[in-house]
């Protein structure tokens, strides 16, 4: 027998899409903002916060499962795949605020790249998990 969402985890689904696809941009949109005007160094706390509170968050749920008997391993947690994205991209904005442009160009422009890609990464396996679990 097939289960039928309800309208409660309808909206809830609805919910998280929502708060990612809307913070997602906007904290990549404050990365940019740093790149272009070096006078907002406290932008990088920002993805640190939210790491924090999507690790508070993902925890939280890990202990409640455990609590009802059931048994969610650490990768298969959305809210907790936003952390290690939320700290590349932490690690990137202090790499670009912190190393000076014109010695090490490139080095700073391959571990950009590199660090923004790994972060894409864990967003969107981020989106597929949570996707998955509330269908």
């Amino acid at each position: 027998m097939a289960m039928v969402p309800s309208t409660r985890n309808i909206i809830l689904a609805f919910g998280g899409f929502i708060l990612l696809a809307v913070f997602l941009p906007f904290l990549f949109g404050l990365g940019l903002f740093a790149h272009v005007i070096p006078a907002f160094p406290m932008i990088p706390l920002l993805y640190l916060y939210w790491a924090g509170l999507y690790l508070y968050k993902g925890v939280k749920h890990l202990q409640k499962a455990s609590i009802e008997g059931e048994t969610i391993r650490w990768y298969k947690q959305p809210d907790l795949m936003v952390v290690p994205a939320s700290g590349f991209l932490f690690i990137d904005l202090l790499l670009v605020l912190l190393i000076p442009d014109q010695p090490n160009y490139i080095l700073k422009l391959c571990t950009f790249i590199l660090l923004a890609a790994l972060a894409l990464g864990f967003f969107i396996y981020s989106l597929i998990l949570r996707w998955q679990q509330h269908i």
